[in-house]
C-alpha cells in the first residue's frame, strides 16, 4: 500500500465513527409537552433544553389551575361577605326600633363573627395564591411555616430602627393576645375606653394606642380629638390623609402604626390591626382586636395578613 501523499493512496476512512456523528445529529425524537405529542429532530443539547421547557410549561399550567380554583373560591366569599354585610346594616337599621336590645345586639355580634372567619378565608386563599406563585419561581415563603393566618407573635421581629414608642404599642397590644370579646370589653371599659359591641377592632387598636402613650389625649396626632369617629374605621383614614400619614408603602412604617384593611376591594376600610412587620414575602404581621383566633370568632390575636387585603397605613409613629 503507497504512503498517504501527493498522487498514493489513502487509508479508508471511519465510516462507522461517521455514521454514528451523522446518526447523532439528525435523530428523530418523540415527546410530549403540554399534552401533544411531537417527534423533532434534535442532539442531547436541544433535546435536553426542551425537555426542561415542557417542565416549565407544566408547572405553569398546574399554577394557573390552582389560581383559578382560588379565584373562584374568592368570588365566592366576596359573595358571602356582601350578604352579611347588608344582613348586618339591616340589623343596625333595626336595634333602634327593637325591644329586645339584647337579642339584637347578639345577632349583630354573631354576624359580625361570621365576617371576621369570611376575612380570614379571604386572606387564607390569597396567601395559598401567593405560595403557589412562590413555587413557580422556586422561592420559599416565610408564612408558610408559621400558621397560615394566625401567627407565632414570639417569631416576630421588629426592623431596625423601629421606636422605642411603636415597640411599647405592639407590646402593649400583645399582652392580650388570646383575650376573648367579653373579657376585652370588660377591661376596656373598666380603664375608661370605648366598647362598641360586634365592631370593636378600631376600639382595641385606640385602647392599645391610649394605654402605650399614657392616655388618649396623648396619642400622636391629637388622634382623640380630630378623628371624627375613632371607632370607624373610614374615618381612620379620612383622618391619616388629612394629616399626611396616610401611605400604602409599609417599607415606611414602624411598629405600633395602623393598618387598614379592604376585604372586598370596594374602597371602603372593613378593619384595622395595630402594624408589627413585614415579612420577606410582602406579607404583613399584625396585632388586631375583633378577629378570629384561639379564643373564637372575635377576640385579640396576632396575625399574617396577605397585602392584597390591606388598603393603606397611618404612620402614628410620623405624627407629633
Amino acid at each position: 500500500m503507497a504512503i498517504n501523499s501527493i498522487g498514493g493512496v489513502s487509508e479508508p476512512q471511519n465510516t462507522q465513527n461517521i455514521n454514528a456523528a451523522e446518526e447523532t445529529q439528525s435523530r428523530s425524537v418523540t415527546y410530549t409537552a403540554n399534552g401533544v405529542t411531537k417527534t423533532v429532530e434534535a442532539g442531547e443539547d436541544e433535546l435536553q433544553e426542551l425537555q426542561i421547557e415542557d417542565e416549565e410549561s407544566n408547572e405553569e399550567k398546574i399554577y394557573n389551575s390552582k389560581a383559578e380554583d382560588c379565584q373562584k373560591q374568592l368570588d365566592q366569599l366576596y359573595d358571602q361577605l356582601k350578604q352579611l354585610k347588608l344582613q348586618l346594616y339591616t340589623a343596625n337599621q333595626q336595634i333602634a326600633t327593637c325591644e329586645d336590645i339584647a337579642s339584637a345586639e347578639s345577632q349583630i355580634d354573631s354576624i359580625n363573627q361570621s365576617i371576621n372567619k369570611v376575612y380570614d378565608n379571604i386572606n387564607s386563599l390569597l396567601l395559598t395564591m401567593m405560595s403557589y406563585e412562590s413555587e413557580l419561581e422556586a422561592s420559599t415563603m416565610d408564612f408558610v411555616n408559621s400558621g397560615g393566618t394566625s401567627a407565632d407573635a414570639s417569631k416576630f421581629t421588629f426592623r431596625e430602627g423601629a421606636t422605642e414608642e411603636g415597640k411599647n404599642v405592639v407590646a402593649t397590644a400583645m399582652k392580650y393576645d388570646d383575650k376573648s370579646a367579653s373579657e376585652m370589653q370588660s377591661i376596656m371599659q373598666g380603664a375608661g375606653y370605648k366598647y362598641h359591641e360586634g365592631a370593636w377592632c378600631a376600639d382595641f387598636a385606640t385602647f392599645a394606642l391610649g394605654q402605650a402613650y399614657g392616655g388618649m389625649d396623648k396619642i400622636p396626632g391629637n388622634f382623640a380629638s380630630t378623628c371624627p369617629n375613632t371607632a370607624y374605621c373610614p374615618s381612620i383614614v379620612e383622618w391619616a390623609n388629612g394629616n399626611g400619614s396616610w401611605t400604602t408603602d409599609p417599607n415606611t412604617l414602624q411598629p405600633g402604626d395602623l393598618v387598614l384593611f379592604d376585604w372586598d376591594g370596594d374602597g371602603t376600610s372593613d378593619h384595622v390591626g395595630i402594624f408589627v412587620s413585614v415579612n420577606s414575602d410582602g406579607t404583613i404581621n399584625t396585632v388586631e382586636g375583633n378577629t378570629s383566633g384561639a379564643a373564637g370568632g372575635s377576640c385579640v390575636e396576632t396575625k399574617i395578613r396577605s397585602p392584597q387585603t390591606i388598603k393603606g397605613y397611618s404612620r402614628i409613629s410620623g405624627l407629633s
